[in-house]
């Protein structure tokens, strides 16, 4: 079972921004269905710069992203992306 843990700096982290979050890190489980943690901090500066980071812990190792755009969603979108194409490493590494 993956324990979540989302931050927000300067924003309200709504169910909706969660849920969505949840969501498309849990397609990218094909990749590590061993994923133990998933820590998401939101962070907004003067309303334009729009800022997320995640950190995934998987057995022996712990993966960073980080995105930023001028919407919430596209940053989102840019996180997932890097997620993804680091969990393709490691999944590559590890089998």
């Amino acid at each position: 079972m993956v324990q979540w843990q989302f931050d927000g700096k300067g924003i309200t982290v709504t169910d909706a921004l969660r849920e969505l979050v949840q969501k498309k890190i849990e397609k990218l489980n094909h990749h590590a269905p061993n994923m133990q943690s998933v820590h998401v901090i939101f962070e907004v500066h003067n309303k334009v710069q729009q800022m997320a980071e995640a950190n995934i812990t998987l057995p022996g190792s712990v993966l960073h992203a980080s995105a930023e755009s001028d919407d919430m969603y596209k940053t989102v979108d840019l996180l997932v992306d890097k997620l993804n194409s680091q969990l393709a490493k490691y999944k590559d590494k590890h089998h």
